[in-house]
């Protein structure tokens, strides 16, 4: 009788194991209730098997060929692709800098090469406070012209009392999105005045504001950490080194 119930002892136990081997790949919800069930047609049997035998080896089996298949980690999602780390980072980025924001600081450094016209006692090196104030909103565009990738933001440009309508697309730096540092994005704030019926000439203060290098300049954009309602923008080309702006 004891070597009918160790015969039987062995096959079950290898019965389990055979079923743990053969779902143990599985990371479905029903290879986990399928196991549960035979788990507990099986249980009643073991516990008293091997209390009778006072072997560890049916514990063992239940544990790999049950229990392990359940706890079994799911499998890592795939990583999003450049594009996709990119449309994430303009949604959270893009409604941060809608509103109105004042130009608190603009800090120019002279560059050779550059003139002002309209400023010919301007300073080689300069820091400008509450020089002008800008306002940003979505860009109204044709659907089939948005691109998540790139998002595009008008508003008006207000210096000493006069609008100057803008435009800029933003581009997301790949330090930032594959880093998490670094700016967040670069654009070009473009003039974007509405003429009707032709060209019409440029004032001296358009001139100034273009080769100072706020209008028609490269800039990048950081954010201050700790939420503040502050954004800091970099120029690449003209007298601009940075700029200030606060809401």
């Amino acid at each position: 009788m004891q070597m009918l119930l160790s015969f039987t002892n062995e096959r079950l136990a290898c019965q389990i194991i055979l079923i743990g081997s053969v779902f143990g790949n599985s990371h479905s919800l029903l290879k986990c209730h399928l196991l549960a069930w035979l788990g507990s047609i099986f249980a009643r049997p073991l516990l008293y098997l091997a209390s009778m035998n006072r072997r560890p080896l049916y514990f063992l089996a239940l544990a790999a060929g049950l229990s392990t298949s359940c706890t079994r980690n799911a499998a890592p999602s795939p990583s999003p692709t450049f594009d996709e780390a990119s449309i994430a980072l303009m949604r959270e980025l893009t409604p941060q800098l809608l509103g109105t924001w004042r130009l608190h600081e603009v800090h120019v450094q002279f560059k050779p090469g550059f003139s002002y016209p309209g400023r010919p006692s301007f300073p080689r090196d300069t820091t400008m406070y509450q020089f002008a104030t800008l306002s940003l909103q979505p860009a109204s565009l044709p659907t089939s012209l948005v691109d998540p990738r790139y998002p595009q933001l008008e508003g008006q440009l207000t210096y000493q009392g006069l609008d100057y309508p803008v435009r800029l697309r933003l581009l997301a730096t790949a330090d930032r999105v594959l880093q998490q540092q670094g700016p967040y994005a670069t654009f070009m704030l473009e003039y974007a005045p509405r003429i009707s019926g032709g060209s019409r000439p440029t004032t001296p203060t358009e001139e100034f504001l273009q080769f100072v290098g706020l209008l028609g300049e490269n800039f990048s954009l950081e954010l201050p950490a700790g939420g503040q309602p502050v954004m800091i923008w970099r120029g690449v080309s003209h007298g601009i080194e940075h700029i200030e702006l606060r809401k």
